[in-house]
């Protein structure tokens, strides 16, 4: 799916998505990646489809993921994979991967950076990241700032090394 994609869109659910109507541009994508419970709410912003559910543990979404329509689920974290749901088919985002992450962050990586990292390894020329504000906003599905063990410090330089070495585009739709 993402090895001949011509297109890509990584929607983080950062509230700021919210302050755009980029829905149309999203769903202009050939694959579109969505994080944990980032369930499209207002499409004329965030657009309606999702190729790609990437997710940290499926507890945390095992109530909505078939509401997303994905074509593909990604169970991100190391944490709880002998008991994902045998009637699934998954994938696992590496260990190694996420350990090589883990040690350069100093801390816990996120989703976003994980989807980030995944993606950079499929050699994609045209990837556009939405709703990435490294937590200057809450949530869009959170009434209440979570920050959880990251470092979206670290996260916001790995992420936007990523996106200058490979020429993929953010789009900045909040306040520094």
């Amino acid at each position: 799916m993402l090895t001949d994609a011509r297109s890509i869109a990584i929607v983080g659910n950062a509230a700021s998505l919210l302050d755009a109507n980029h829905g149309l541009e999203i769903d202009d994508h050939e694959v579109i990646i969505r994080m944990n419970r980032g369930l499209p709410t207002n499409p004329e912003k965030q657009g309606r489809r999702t190729s790609i559910l990437a997710f940290s543990v499926f507890p945390q979404i095992a109530d909505i993921y078939d509401q997303f329509g994905a074509d593909k689920l990604i169970w991100m974290s190391p944490k709880l994979r002998d008991e994902a749901p045998g009637d699934l088919e998954l994938e696992f985002y590496s260990l190694e991967r996420w350990e090589t992450l883990h040690s350069k962050l100093g801390a816990r990586p996120s989703v976003g950076a994980m989807v980030l990292d995944y993606v950079s390894t499929f050699g994609s020329q045209s990837v556009n990241i939405y709703g990435f504000d490294f937590k200057r906003t809450t949530s869009t599905y959170l009434e209440a700032p979570h920050i959880g063990p990251h470092n979206y410090q670290a996260e916001e330089a790995f992420c936007l090394s990523i996106v200058n070495e490979r020429n993929w585009r953010i789009r900045r739709d909040y306040a520094d």
